[in-house]
């Protein structure tokens, strides 16, 4: 199987362009707006995290493309994405860029801000628990079969 073939390296590929889509989006409306970086310490720390995500986004992105175009097998596509600096560097990307949302949201209000972190960790760890509980039940009834 290749690369091409498999799901979830396709739909990385679109997360990562979606990202950096939404990089690309922020600059573009920053520069367009009146808004003055020296005045927010939010803004010009929101400004910060999307700058390295954009960079950090794109390359995710194309790595993806080449595996799928260069016909890559899908076992070392999987194996090179799961060495652990590939996935320090993909969670420390999405914390980034989730820190860039939020502090763009403190920009406008703080307790916006304080409470869109608190949901998002809520939701954050039902999701952990809600997948954990997937795995687990998968894993009893693969051991029954």
């Amino acid at each position: 199987m290749t690369a091409l073939d498999n799901h979830r390296i396709n739909q990385l590929k679109w997360l990562y362009s979606a990202m950096t889509g939404v990089c690309a989006a922020y600059f573009l409306a920053l520069f367009s707006g009146e808004a003055k970086l020296g005045e927010s310490i939010f803004l010009q720390l929101s400004t910060l995290a999307f700058a390295i995500s954009l960079p950090l986004f794109t390359t995710f992105s194309l790595t993806h493309v080449i595996m799928i175009e260069g016909a890559l097998s899908s076992e070392a596509c999987e194996a090179a994405l799961k060495q652990s600096w590939v996935l320090r560097l993909t969670t420390g990307g999405l914390i980034v860029f989730a820190s860039g949302f939020l502090l763009l949201i403190g920009h406008f209000s703080i307790s916006a801000m304080l409470g869109s972190f608190f949901v998002s960790v809520c939701c954050f760890f039902s999701l952990r628990g809600f997948i954990r509980g997937i795995k687990s039940a998968t894993d009893a009834k693969k051991k029954l079969i």
